[in-house]
């Protein structure tokens, strides 16, 4: 952390703290990332937050989806898209309801429709779930519908590289027919079976 030009702060949250200070910092920009060897009460991370098991050594990661959907969807709206879908995690239940509340809320702000059919909650990549394939069956079941989207917001990147496989093979044109964005974690790169443009 250090070597990367930040610094570090530890916070001891006991069973009748309120996670208020590591709240306000949050809010304030103080804080650009957590690392808990717990599960967070209270508050929900607005910053990338790595979940560590001292006892597994297992790890997830999250980051902030809600903020993620609101610029995806601002982002499509501005490029004409009028039939935004979203494909989200099933479980992590404080996360994806935040991201729902998101959805709705910036598809109302820009006057376009909800539609519950337009929502994949798919298996998370961790600990056991397949996510490309549950991304390609869920992105199948959606294009069954009598009107299908013309932009779909990913909120993970394995879940787009399923879905994107199996969009090529009906031979939907992106970005000419639908328009897609996903987050895309530094460092390395899906192979995305169609041209994408990293922003």
């Amino acid at each position: 952390v250090r070597a990367r030009g930040y610094g570090e702060a530890v916070y001891l949250l006991g069973p009748q703290e309120d996670g208020g200070q590591i709240q306000r910092d949050m809010e304030s920009g103080r804080i650009h990332g957590l690392l808990s060897v717990d599960q967070l009460q209270g508050p929900i991370p607005t910053v990338p937050t790595v979940y560590g098991n001292m006892d597994t050594g297992r790890y997830r990661v999250t980051i902030d989806y809600a903020n993620m959907v609101d610029q995806s969807v601002r982002f499509l709206a501005a490029q004409g898209c009028r039939r935004i879908a979203l494909f989200t995690y099933k479980y992590f239940a404080e996360a994806r309801a935040r991201t729902l509340v998101a959805y709705k809320e910036a598809l109302a702000s820009h006057k376009l429709p909800f539609r519950r059919t337009w929502v994949a909650e798919v298996e998370p990549f961790y600990p056991d779930g397949d996510p490309e394939e549950t991304s390609r069956e869920a992105l199948l079941k959606m294009w069954q519908g009598k009107t299908v989207p013309d932009a779909i917001v990913f909120t993970d990147d394995w879940h787009a590289l399923g879905a994107l496989r199996a969009l090529v093979q009906m031979n939907v044109e992106i970005p000419a027919k639908l328009r897609v964005t996903t987050h895309v974690n530094k460092g390395y790169a899906l192979p995305f079976p169609c041209p994408v443009t990293a922003l």
